[in-house]
């Protein structure tokens, strides 16, 4: 015996025993060295099957070793020494399987770890584990004995290993296990490697995956050609299984289910699908399911099932079939599909039927006949044919499907329009019908197919009026859900009609081209879900939704976003929506009405490239979820932020938004960080923008606090320049007013004038009152009244005296524009008092801005006695130059008349 596992083992039973012994150090240092010298003595201590005893050395007893040893050495006193380290080579590989308790107890996963040898494997309280999974490692032999210790173990995956072949004790011990799966090993269905009794242990079984172990090629032949190594399907090892319901197993063929699955009275569920491993049926004789009447399923998926090469009673013994799925034999055909279902035709049970992808991709559209229709078992209710190159309905086809069919899929057919769907109210319980398109694509083709003979036509009449007559739809009356997503429609929905006499709630026909929506429809009074999602829809009618019963409407990846900015025009819904996605239609501005949407629940925006959001929300008062989400928004209107939050329980998606960071977006941010609570994702996934630097944001909070401090340092600034701007404003708006005064006010009283005179005729045309107005001081009022306007009147003037002819109770600077615009001269009596006097100071620039605006010769100065230059002041001097000026004649020429009647002629000459 080694000497090293004989040291070992003594060690360990006086610690367990608890006696307080120890190996000497030489001993110790000498195991040591032989080990680490030695790589064959860590094999030997490696805890493999037939290695170390049962019981007194197992992992319990290594791990309380380990624990005895280190609570030993928390005493001084005793002699016992730390365990060598050598020691730990007893303990079990390490794959790190992970424990879970889940709806089937406690499971562990030891998937994918690389086990190679399943007796390696040691686990913590085996007797506790329910479900194992040993999926995907490098298992390829299971000793007697290893499942002892999984009393309660009712699950065990054992798929994806190196297993070819099984023992009569592989499963002893598993007496509670329910589901088993052997799926993707080298187990060849032979006598040799499916003992008789193999799975006689496995008294509980209900669930068995022996799936991808055969290896079958395509020319119906087996890949061994021994007689002892024939393939079949192992009735004699799993007759044991009695109460096995499902059966997962490749299809052989040419191979009949044996005598043995007469004892598996209980199996209800039979799978052979090609696309889990191989499936190749070959030829269906009489006696295949000969001895498994009790099926309820029957799967024979992608089996290589053609046309001719099945007996048309195969299904005849399967008295209990309610589902059968026959989908991706390509070869089968419509016609073989009716020869095949001929044992099942008058089934009163078979309710579920899954044909799709039974006619070649490739082939040449195809008509569905009314010996098809009548071929299906009258009892179906379920019934999938998709993508079988369907073109067109026969005569009596819709009539002539079973009765109480209800569900009804067409996906990826190629139907087109004609008068047959006049008939489809026949199908009276037509519940559910899809006519969705396909986008997948297929397998490239192996083969060319013998019959491309195309079917033009179809036996069905035709009536002579049917072109002329208006379509209206008559739908099953039953029909509640209806698709057709990519479905390659491509028209604009105008007018048209369906027969009020229909059920139908729900329609998803997305992923089509419908550009416009401009018309009415009528009938679909009960329709509660709409999905128009990804059409390219560019308009629609303001009212296409306003007269409808509609709760779910998507509307989401269109074009419509430049048609719903347009605010004359906006869409209109009924008061029963209550979810409205119009994600990703590209609409920078979004308002709406919800007037209409008092019910309205959900609103979804995201993805809309959104800048502007101004939707009156005050009367969305059921709305409870806003997504605005992924736009371009940086902020929201203070109303809109009310409406939120006046709405009870509504939240906000905000995210991905990029909120402005700067001191005018200072009440949004305000607004995110005292009322997170109504932001769906809280502030996260928050963007800031600021001077154009985009960074994310992780505490608003403190962005806040920032934002604020350096916004009120901002605001004192902008405070004192805008009171030093609005200052120099006020000083300027007083200096111009101060020096234009004169003109302001001219202008004033002439627009006032002009509104209120009755003469329409203007300057050039116009009846002057008076000749001239002669303005003077108080102190030249004698020589004004008496003197110049006798004179002037004597030569014929009219003449208008300031003093004498003002109206009482007028305003001064009205009653002197009205007098400089009466007059055709304005003569102005020059003398010191003139110069002092504001009367005769407002006439003179009154009269000079009504010359400038007339363009006519309105002011004459007429210097009556000298004032010093001086005293005129700039204004008036210039006004006195550019103006018509005369000088009265010295006092020593006043006797002489001949020389005072000429000054007063040539005066009054040039007032004229």
């Amino acid at each position: 015996m080694n000497p090293v596992f004989l040291a070992l083992t003594l060690q360990a039973i006086l610690l367990v025993l608890g006696a307080d012994t120890e190996l000497s150090g030489t001993q110790t240092d000498v195991y040591k060295n032989r080990i680490s010298d030695e790589r064959a003595g860590t094999e030997l201590l490696e805890p493999r099957s037939g290695i170390l005893p049962k019981g007194r050395f197992s992992e319990n007893s290594v791990r309380f070793v380990s624990s005895h040893t280190a609570s030993r050495r928390q005493h001084p006193a005793t002699t016992v020494r730390p365990k060598p380290d050598y020691l730990w080579k007893v303990s079990t590989p390490r794959y790190n399987c992970t424990r879970l308790n889940t709806r089937y107890g406690l499971t562990v996963n030891c998937s994918h770890r690389g086990i190679s040898d399943i007796s390696t494997l040691r686990l913590d309280r085996p007797e506790r584990i329910k479900q194992l999974d040993l999926t995907g490692n490098l298992i390829h032999n299971i000793p007697n004995g290893t499942w002892s210790p999984f009393v309660q173990l009712t699950r065990l995956g054992l798929g994806g290993n190196l297993l070819s072949q099984l023992e009569n004790d592989t499963f002893t011990g598993l007496g509670r296990l329910e589901v088993l799966h052997l799926d993707g090993n080298g187990l060849v269905m032979t006598r040799r490697n499916f003992p008789e009794d193999a799975f006689k242990p496995l008294l509980s079984l209900k669930s068995l995956y022996i799936y991808n172990n055969s290896v079958i090629n395509t020319n119906n032949v087996f890949s061994s050609a021994k007689d002892d190594d024939d393939q079949a399907y192992p009735d004699w090892a799993l007759a044991s299984l009695t109460s096995l319901e499902k059966l997962y197993i490749d299809g052989l063929p040419n191979r009949n289910f044996g005598m043995g699955f007469k004892n598996m009275t209980a199996l209800r569920y039979l799978s052979m699908n090609g696309y889990n491993g191989p499936c190749n049926l070959g030829q269906l004789d009489m006696g295949l399911f000969e001895n498994v009447r009790y099926l309820e399923s029957l799967t024979m998926k992608r089996c290589g099932i053609t046309i001719g090469k099945m007996h048309q009673l195969v299904l005849k013994p399967l008295k209990h079939l309610s589902q059968l799925d026959v989908s991706r034999n390509v070869d089968i055909n419509l016609d073989g599909l009716a020869t095949l279902l001929t044992g099942q035709v008058n089934s009163s049970r078979l309710k579920h039927l899954n044909v799709n992808m039974v006619v070649n991709p490739y082939s040449v559209s195809r008509c569905v006949s009314f010996q098809i229709a009548s071929s299906l078992p009258r009892s179906l209710e379920y019934l999938d044919a998709a993508l079988n190159n369907l073109e067109i309905v026969g005569s009596r086809v819709f009539q002539s499907l079973p009765k109480n069919l209800s569900y009804l899929n067409l996906n990826g057919n190629r139907f087109f329009f004609g008068s047959y769907l006049k008939d489809m109210w026949k199908m009276e319980n037509l519940k559910t019908l899809k006519l969705n398109g396909w986008i997948r694509g297929y397998d490239l083709p192996r083969y060319f197919q013998k019959d491309q003979k195309r079917v033009f036509s179809c036996d069905y009449d035709t009536d002579e009026d049917d072109a002329q007559e208006e379509i209206v739809f008559r739908l099953p009356p039953k029909l509640e859900h209806l698709e057709m997503n990519l479905a390659d429609l491509s028209l604009s929905i105008t007018n048209f009609s369906i027969d009020a006499n229909n059920s139908l709630k729900y329609i998803s026909a997305y992923g089509n081209n419908i550009p416009s929506l401009v018309g009415t429809i009528h009938g679909l009074h009960k329709l509660k879900y709409l999905d128009l999602s990804r059409n390219n829809i560019k308009s629609i009618s303001p009212d296409f939704f306003y007269h409808s019963n509609l709760t779910f409407l998507n509307l989401s990846g269109n074009a419509c976003g430049s048609y719903l900015y347009q605010e004359r025009q906006s869409l209109r819904f009924s008061d029963t929506l209550r979810f409205l996605d119009l994600s990703n239609v590209a609409v920078k501005i979004f308002k709406m009405d919800f007037s209409t949407l008092k019910n309205l629940h959900t609103l979804i925006l995201n993805n809309c490239n959104l800048e502007y959001f101004n939707a009156n929300l005050a009367q969305a008062n059921s709305l409870k979820h806003l997504d605005l989400s992924e736009n371009a928004l940086y902020t929201l209107d203070p109303h809109v932020l009310e409406a939120i939050m006046s709405i009870p329980n509504l939240t906000l998606n905000f995210s991905g938004n990029r909120v402005g960071c700067f001191c005018d977006n200072l009440h949004f941010i305000d607004w995110l960080v005292h009322y997170p609570h109504l932001m769906d994702k809280n502030l996260s996934q928050l963007w800031c923008d600021k001077d154009g630097l985009i960074t994310e944001v992780k505490d608003f909070r403190t962005q806040f606090l920032l934002l604020q401090r350096e916004c009120a340092s901002n605001l004192l600034l902008l405070s004192i320049c805008t009171s030093i701007c609005v200052s120099v404003l006020l000083l300027n708006f007083v200096f111009i007013g101060y020096r234009y005064r004169w003109k302001l006010r001219f202008w004033y009283y002439s627009a006032y004038f002009s509104v209120w005179s009755n003469d329409p005729q203007g300057d050039n045309c116009r009846e002057f009152g008076y000749d001239v107005n002669i303005t003077y001081s108080a102190e030249d009022e004698d020589f004004a009244e008496e003197t110049l306007a006798d004179a002037l009147t004597a030569h014929g003037l009219r003449v208008r005296i300031s003093g004498r002819d003002a109206r009482v109770g007028t305003c001064m600077f009205r009653d002197i524009v009205e007098a400089v615009q009466a007059c055709r001269r304005t003569l102005v009596v020059l003398s010191p008092g003139m110069v002092s006097s504001k009367w005769c100071q407002a006439t003179v620039n009154l009269a000079a801005q009504e010359a400038f605006n007339s363009g006519r010769s309105v002011l004459k100065f007429l210097v009556w006695q000298s004032v010093d230059p001086a005293r005129l002041g700039t204004s008036l001097l210039f006004l006195i130059q550019s103006s018509d000026i005369s000088f009265f004649p010295p006092e020593e020429s006043w006797q002489d008349g001949r020389a005072m009647e000429l000054f007063w002629r040539k005066l009054s000459r040039g007032l004229k």
